[in-house]
């Protein structure tokens, strides 16, 4: 392997890992910065390195990205330090993933990094579960909204809805793996003790994404694992009657409280007015949006 694949292995092992601390920031740093701006900063040098292995559908989403935010600044208009992250920060995280996705050994380790990464992070939750949240918060990065949330988990995540939005994405690669044939034994045995600690860690949530968007993910995973022949249909249908029984569970045992409270509506519709905020600008025609970082416009518009 040369000196480039094995450095861009490395990063993409960092990265993945680096996924499950966004509300963690840089110490003696003035901007709000996390782990994986600093990553990707440092990797710009690899891009040069490895510049032959950028492709074409690459370059596609690359491109529609970059005139995408450059129409919204110079149209819409913005802050200046929004349109900044995007293009030094978001901009090379692009053109480094999709040179390391080209690299069977750096696929191999991103993967490798996110799931210890999950593996750390639903041992954090369940640590603040135990302990208490406000001990254990070392949430630090002000660029997001850090409400307390105490007596649920959230990790290193600015609030519950990430850490479990990340959960539900690290439950579907379980299983995708599990259901892969190429798994090895030992390999099965780590994910699925990750696989039930991820369920459980979602269940003691109490976030309506696990019951919106964790179905429509697994069973989307479990297509991309192996062909649907008879033996993998009937693993889908025992797959299908445990998330019944899971998510009977989660109704009555866990989220009954936040109906009685008439938290769970008012999560839900809060969510509602965000997308339905974000969508009436089109209806208006302002086709390039409020402007980059302009959140509270689409606040004001969801209200």
């Amino acid at each position: 392997m040369r000196r480039s694949e094995r450095l861009i292995t490395v990063w993409a092992c960092m990265a993945g890992f680096c996924l499950w601390l966004p509300a963690v920031g840089l110490p003696m740093v003035a901007l709000p910065l996390q782990p994986m701006d600093l990553l990707v900063l440092a990797g710009i040098p690899l891009i040069a390195l490895n510049w032959r292995r950028l492709c074409l559908r690459l370059g596609t989403v690359v491109m529609t990205f970059v005139a995408s935010v450059c129409l919204s600044f110079f149209v819409a208009g913005g802050e200046m330090l929004v349109f900044m992250h995007a293009l030094a920060l978001a901009l090379p995280f692009m053109l480094l993933i999709g040179i390391a996705m080209r690299l069977p050994n750096a696929r191999k380790c991103f993967l490798q990094g996110f799931l210890i990464g999950a593996g750390c992070s639903v041992a954090l939750f369940y640590a603040q579960l135990v302990v208490g949240a406000e001990t254990l918060d070392f949430r630090t990065n002000t660029a997001f909204s850090l409400p307390p949330q105490y007596r649920r988990g959230f990790a290193f995540f600015p609030e519950v809805s990430t850490f479990a939005t990340h959960s539900i994405i690290a439950l579907a690669v379980c299983l995708c793996l599990l259901l892969h044939p190429r798994t090895n034994l030992r390999h099965r045995r780590v994910l699925v003790a990750l696989s039930a600690s991820l369920t459980v860690a979602l269940l003691l949530s109490r976030s309506t994404s696990f019951l919106v968007v964790a179905p429509l993910l697994c069973a989307l995973a479990a297509g991309q694992a192996r062909k649907l022949d008879s033996r993998t249909l009937l693993w889908l249908v025992l797959i299908t009657g445990l998330a019944a029984v899971l998510l009977t569970v989660f109704f009555n045992a866990f989220y009954a409280e936040r109906l009685e409270t008439a938290a769970a509506s008012r999560s839900a519709a809060m969510r509602l007015a965000s997308v339905l905020g974000g969508l009436s600008t089109l209806w208006r025609g302002e086709v390039f949006g409020v402007g980059l970082g302009e959140n509270h416009e689409i606040l004001r518009r969801a209200y």
